[in-house]
């Protein structure tokens, strides 16, 4: 019996701490720029097409502005993600390999990243990796079971990024048919279709929608270098692993070996289409090779060795920034919050690495899973409520509401880039807000820019910093 199975209190332990970091202040995070917000305005206009929407509006999130309730369905779909991600992953690759792929996706930035946002992420990571899974049992062994699974997943993934998710279930099923072994089974199964039929049958429905703006990941939302930094850097306590299992499999790969040909394929499809579900490729390969490290004769332990100890000296540098960025921005409280989270998450790899050289699986295991976890927390508890304090949302509305006018009219001069929340935490500050209007005429309240000229006899700026980390100006003249 492997090391894992026999501590299965220890993924347990993990899994739970991974649920705390889900649920750390969601209930006092304001809604985030871009996608979330979108989101947000489209369930309080009544949009109806995708499922996050529709869930966000019935359950009065959106309304409320209820962060905790807006997040709540990504943390259980991506729960509910990671448990099927181990039932169905331990009928292909064993118990062993799917444990350890699960305390990767538990311990790693990305699931627990997705599960913090209310957009669309989670919804489409849980979606297309049960997909991507069930077209991997069915090429293993076909039958009905597998096949339903993989339509049902198909069409809720197109419900969610008609796009992205019609090109997924095309092109993985279509590389695997070209290059495993076996890969004809999957013709039978007719995924290319399917997702055709469903893009089809949403038209229909009138809930089409191609490439919806309430996502943060996905084709055409970012550049894949972007994309390729976050997955490595979502991965960073592991990244020896990840090395040298690309390495090893790239190397087999050209030898015909299937579980090679599958992992590389999941991770190639899933990066070209900038998939959320390519972190179950990337973690089944760095599972297996946290578990192959500690078979005799395993060839690749130089790389994992080298890898894991510059990623240790790097960061101590990294660490260096980060405290004095934190005391430029913050002062010393921010010095002393960047120093907490960049000592437990340097000291846990430390350990990791004296376990790698000392051939101790269990500083091995413990030292990169709390390395993500620890460090999790300590962001979310002490890095993050400073940030938060000077999010542009927070700081204008308090500001605002400080004037104490009677008159609730606010008009707001775009570009208001960074702020993009603002008009729903005015609106729930029963402020009345226009976003079309002239800043000479008699507005009790304007907010534009810094560099924006107004003729308003007061005017306060504020500096915030925006959701990109991007120090951000503003002038409110009253």
């Amino acid at each position: 019996m492997s090391y894992l199975r026999r501590n299965w209190p220890f993924v347990l332990f993990v899994g739970i701490l991974f649920t705390t970091n889900a649920l750390l202040l969601n209930d006092v995070a304001s809604v985030w720029s871009g996608a979330e917000t979108s989101l947000v305005e489209r369930a309080r206009a009544g949009v109806q097409a995708q499922l996050p929407v529709d869930i966000a509006r019935l359950t009065g999130a959106a309304a409320d502005l209820s962060g905790f309730t807006l997040r709540l369905p990504g943390l259980v779909l991506s729960l509910l993600a990671c448990v099927g991600f181990f039932l169905l992953g331990r009928r292909v690759f064993g118990i062993t390999i799917a444990l350890y792929a699960l305390l990767v996706m538990l311990a790693g930035f990305w699931i627990v990243t997705l599960a913090k946002f209310g957009s669309g992420d989670a919804w489409l990571l849980a979606f297309q990796l049960t997909g991507m899974l069930s077209i991997i049992l069915f090429l293993k062994k076909p039958g009905a079971t597998y096949r339903l699974l993989t339509y049902a997943m198909i069409l809720l993934s197109v419900w969610v990024d008609a796009f992205s998710s019609s090109l997924l279930f095309v092109l993985f099923p279509l590389v695997l048919t070209t290059l495993h072994p076996q890969g004809k089974r999957l013709i039978a199964l007719h995924a290319w279709f399917f997702a055709a039929a469903s893009v089809g049958l949403l038209y229909i429905a009138g809930v089409l929608e191609w490439m919806p703006d309430i996502q943060y990941i996905g084709w055409g939302r970012m550049s894949w270098g972007r994309f390729v930094t976050f997955l490595l850097l979502s991965n960073l306590p592991f990244l020896g692993f990840f090395f040298a299992g690309l390495w090893d499999s790239i190397q087999k790969a050209r030898k015909g070996e299937e579980l090679s040909i599958i992992l590389l394929s999941w991770i190639v499809v899933g990066i070209a289409l900038q998939s959320p579900a390519v972190i179950g490729g990337v973690a089944l390969l760095t599972g297996k090779h946290m578990h192959d490290y500690f078979l005799k004769n395993y060839p690749h332990g130089s790389i994992i060795k080298v890898t894991m100890l510059l990623h240790l000296i790097s960061f101590f540098f990294v660490a260096l920034v980060l405290m004095l960025g934190g005391f430029f921005q913050f002062r010393g409280i921010g010095f002393r919050s960047a120093m907490a989270f960049s000592a437990v998450y340097w000291m846990m790899s430390l350990v990791a690495v004296i376990g790698l050289y000392g051939y101790n699986r269990r500083f091995v295991l413990s030292g990169t899973s709390l390395a993500g976890l620890l460090a999790t927390s300590l962001f979310w508890l002490q890095v993050f409520p400073l940030w938060e304090q000077q999010r542009p949302a927070r700081m204008i509305t308090d500001a605002v509401e400080e004037i104490g006018t009677n008159t609730r009219e606010v008009l707001l001069l775009s570009p208001l880039d960074g702020a993009e929340a603002l008009p729903l935490y005015l609106e729930k500050a029963g402020k009345v807000v226009q976003t079309e209007g002239d800043s000479n005429q008699q507005f009790e309240v304007v907010i534009a820019p810094v560099d924006t000229t107004i003729v308003y006899a007061r005017q306060d700026t504020i500096q915030t910093l925006t959701d990109k980390l991007e120090r951000k100006g503003y002038v409110i003249g009253h």
